[in-house]
């Protein structure tokens, strides 16, 4: 096989900084930015050690492109109030969104452009999203975790202690200790959707409309599988009223975040169902992004190419999409199918995805989005085009180690030296004359 220089380049890159990659990958290793102790690495490890722990999780998100996420995040987790604050209360959690793993979880957040933060509750449920128009100083970040905070106090514990031990042993609750016990399962963590239906079912359906369980309706309307949400959409000119379109919009996207990975973990294709008919009949800002994103997010879950398939050709043929990341990760999925799958071997489709993934190139000529060309181009047997695809990786590399001020930050750094490792090891497999 013929080498370019950039593939010995490659080596020399990676063989001075690579190591540190697979450091970071093993282990759930942690960071301090300003006084700040963060997690970073697998995100349901850092679930999981909230819920050991029965405490929040605050998640910081970044991207190697979001200039303000680094400028916020060194003003306000510098703070020794604040450090100490998120340090005693929270699992803090880095969550880098150019990961591939989180490309959905990003586009239906809007993330990587400006500072967001999240705030997850110990069982594992987003509660609120915080971007720097809400957070602007210390004083607002602190504020923001003591609201999310507020019912933690010991005194709750206790209550909800008590009413868990009447529950258990089928003594019957009254409506306002369902409501109550609601708060609290959800505050520490516990299952409460059940709870949630039932203090909704106490009373006659006309008192849903008194401020009291409309307050309850709007923060229990979180996930799709209570009942919550059905009366806040009901409801919803009420709820655009008192809290804002925009809020409301949040709240059913923090809503649909929740339970999508449940729908795809126990293959329920009627909550997925209800997503879209949601997404459809309540629209909000770039509502047919947000709706490709988690059609082809769970169609891709459960490994249905098929459908997979079709929406994404509609939305990109539809929308033309100028997105590097978007289309390079819809070439990149067609790519896994046609390799795994027999049955989806359709030449048209495998040329389509090399379609994007060129696109994607031209757009952002980016390590990754070189790599699923090579790719490609290696199934096809075109082993030139597919060593200088490949060879891209390298030259990007060796760019942002002469060029320092250009690497955006560690982790960036990382996911580049893995991506040339890949081109390595793609370049090694290649048997060309």
């Amino acid at each position: 096989m013929k080498r370019s220089l950039t593939h010995y380049l490659l080596y020399a890159v990676v063989a001075l900084c690579g190591s540190s990659f697979y450091l970071q990958a093993s282990t759930l290793s942690t960071t301090t930015i300003g006084g700040i102790q963060f997690y970073n690495g697998n995100f349901d490890e850092v679930v999981s050690l909230a819920q050991q722990q029965n405490k929040y999780l605050f998640v910081h998100t970044t991207s190697g492109k979001c200039v303000p996420c680094f400028e916020m995040s060194n003003d306000l987790y510098g703070d020794e109030k604040a450090a100490q604050y998120h340090n005693n209360n929270f699992i803090n959690y880095i969550m880098h969104v150019d990961e591939p793993e989180y490309n959905d979880f990003a586009r239906m957040n809007d993330l990587g452009k400006e500072f967001t933060v999240f705030y997850y509750n110990p069982g594992g449920m987003m509660e609120e999203i915080a971007t720097q128009n809400e957070i602007q100083n210390v004083e607002t970040l602190i504020s923001k975790g003591r609201q999310v905070l507020q019912l933690r106090t010991e005194e709750n514990w206790k209550m909800l202690e008590m009413l868990m031990a009447k529950q258990a042993k089928k003594q019957e609750l009254s409506s306002d200790e369902l409501r109550t016990l609601s708060y609290l399962a959800r505050t520490f963590g516990k299952p409460y959707n059940s709870l949630v239906d039932a203090y909704l079912t106490s009373f006659p359906i006309e008192q849903r409309a008194s401020k009291e369980n409309r307050e309850f309706i709007y923060y229990f309307a979180d996930n799709l599988n209570n009942n919550a949400i059905n009366n806040l959409l009901t409801d919803r000119d009420y709820f655009n009223k008192v809290y804002g379109s925009a809020k409301v919009n949040t709240k059913i996207k923090i809503a649909i975040n929740n339970t999508l990975e449940w729908a795809i973990k126990n293959k329920r294709s009627d909550i997925f169902d209800k997503m879209l008919a949601i997404i459809d009949n309540y629209p909000m800002r770039d509502s047919d992004l947000f709706a490709y994103t988690v059609r082809s997010h769970y169609y891709h879950g459960m490994r249905d190419w098929n459908n997979l398939a079709k929406v994404s050709i509609e939305y990109i043929e539809q929308y033309q999409p100028t997105d590097p990341i978007l289309l390079n990760q819809a070439a990149e999925r067609f790519f896994d199918f046609m390799g795994t799958n027999a049955s989806a071997k359709d030449q048209k489709r495998f040329e389509l995805g090399l379609r994007w993934a060129e696109r994607s190139v031209k757009i952002a000529p980016e390590c990754y989005n070189n790599l699923t060309i090579a790719r490609y181009y290696q199934t096809l047997g075109r082993c030139e085009d597919a060593v200088n695809a490949a060879n891209k990786c390298g030259e990007i590399v060796k760019y942002r180690e002469q060029n320092p001020e250009k690497t955006r930050d560690a982790k960036t750094v990382n996911m580049e030296q893995k991506c040339a490792i890949e081109a390595i090891n793609l370049i090694d497999g290649l048997r060309c004359e």
